[in-house]
């Protein structure tokens, strides 16, 4: 359970480093949002939740930062069910114990 409370706060933390890069980027029309908080930015406008929910209102913070978090949370979650394969050495791969 420990390990699931670890990804919960990691997974809070970035959702609040988003919304505030988000939120400074429309208060400050010089700063700009790129990768993948612009990703995250265009997919929040795209389902139409920056229309219905204004950024600057309180309630609305903690719906942005909770979705932000909730899609992380399940990234991360999914990222340590399944960790990278070793990659085969290359005698593994001429004597075809290599597995694909």
């Amino acid at each position: 359970m420990a390990l699931t409370e670890d990804l919960k706060s990691i997974a809070l933390e970035y959702g609040e480093q988003v919304y505030n890069e988000i939120y400074l980027s429309i208060e400050d029309p010089a700063k700009k949002i790129e990768g993948e908080t612009l990703r995250i930015y265009e997919e929040l406008q795209d389902w139409g939740l920056l229309s219905k929910y204004p950024l600057k209102e309180q309630p609305s913070h903690e719906l942005y930062v909770t979705v932000i978090a909730m899609q992380k949370y399940r990234h991360l979650k999914w990222s340590k069910a399944h960790p990278p394969r070793p990659k085969p050495s290359k005698w593994d791969i001429v004597t075809g114990r290599a597995r694909h």
